[in-house]
């Protein structure tokens, strides 16, 4: 019974059936408010008023969500993504928000929040399928200019240090050797220090 249930939620939910939209100031009051609700226990910065939620939709800041056509303004997953300029990638939140006037073009989109907003829904991979049609909406907005570096704050507190630490130890992990590999690749004990 519960493996039906599980299989009908996918096939009632499946990717072909969400609709991207991105959130604006002119969307519906009741679907900003639902992202403000939403926020508050998802995101690493809550949009607390509506000046927060005026400074999340701004130029230079995006907020897109999966809806499904029979839930018309209820975001099934939605993503904050923060359009930056100049040469260096933010290693926080906060670090982000402070370099937020743009003086050029942004070149790197930050993606900084996801959040599934449905328990029911956990489990299917709707957040994946978000970050890449939001990759592809990103790449062809004309208005934005070039973006040329795709990157998120890893939503995983002391998820870098737990790396660093599998990379310097010599004990058994249950990441395969090819993980591990990678993970020293990409330079995590040199290049991505904790703050």
């Amino acid at each position: 019974m519960l493996a039906e249930l599980s299989r009908l939620l996918r096939d009632w939910f499946s990717i072909g059936m969400m609709h991207l939209r991105r959130i604006t100031m002119s969307s519906p009051a009741d679907l900003l408010l639902r992202l403000m609700n939403y926020s508050r226990m998802y995101s690493p910065k809550p949009i607390l008023s509506w000046e927060d939620m005026e400074k999340r939709l701004e130029k230079h800041r995006r907020i897109y969500a999966f809806f499904h056509p029979l839930l018309e303004n209820e975001p099934l997953v939605y993503v904050e993504v923060a359009l930056v300029g100049g040469g260096s990638v933010p290693a926080s939140f906060s670090e982000m928000e402070e370099g937020q006037e743009l003086t050029s073009s942004p070149v790197t989109a930050v993606f900084y929040a996801i959040a599934s907003t449905q328990a029911g829904l956990r489990g299917l991979t709707l957040g994946e399928f978000l970050i890449r049609r939001v990759l592809d909406e990103l790449s062809n907005d004309g208005s934005i200019g070039n973006l040329s570096r795709f990157v998120t704050l890893s939503p995983l507190p002391g998820f870098v240090a737990y790396l660093q630490q599998i990379v310097r130890s010599n004990t058994p992990t249950n990441l395969s050797l090819e993980m591990i590999a990678a993970i020293k690749c990409i330079g995590v004990e040199e290049n991505f220090a904790p703050r």
